[in-house]
């Protein structure tokens, strides 16, 4: 995974997480939510006047932009467990700006988390780059037109040699 690739999923990340942690200090001006059949208008409309939930709602949808750039230049079996790291970035946010306590699990389980992310994007680069090496990917483009064949040259780009 090149630098680019990683910057849009985790900027997408990061947006996410950022969502998350307006919408809860929208939610925290308001107050808990018990929504009724009298309320539900009266409360959506108090909602929806949050600026950190609009700005949350915003976070969200630039997020998903970023994400799909992202998801297009790499496998979805490398991109999606990445989300994970939102978990991180949002307990320290949460920690931080909200006031929200961590204790030493959680700080074990960030800790697990990003050592599974370290691994996960190194492997992505040593697979291809060992199955580019070994040749597996040279003649697939006869057997699948187009989709092996655009797969090996964007490999071949990324990698620098073949």
């Amino acid at each position: 995974m090149n630098a680019a690739t990683f910057g849009f999923l985790f900027i997408g990340i990061c947006l996410n997480a950022l969502a998350q942690l307006l919408l809860k200090a929208g939610t925290n001006a308001v107050g808990a939510i018990h929504l009724t059949a009298e309320n539900w208008f009266a409360t959506g409309l108090k909602l929806a006047t949050q600026l950190p939930i609009i700005g949350g709602l915003s976070c969200y949808v630039i997020s998903v932009v970023v994400w799909i750039i992202g998801l297009s230049r790499v496998d979805v079996t490398i991109a999606y467990p990445l989300l994970s790291l939102g978990y991180v970035i949002n307990a320290i946010g949460a920690w931080y700006y909200l006031g929200e306590a961590i204790s030493a699990q959680r700080l074990l389980a960030i800790g697990v988390i990003i050592i599974g992310v370290i691994l996960l994007t190194r492997s992505w680069t040593s697979e291809k780059t060992y199955y580019i090496n070994k040749g597996i990917f040279k003649n697939w483009s006869c057997w699948v037109p187009n989709v092996y064949a655009m797969d090996i040259e964007h490999h071949r780009n990324e990698i620098g040699h073949f």
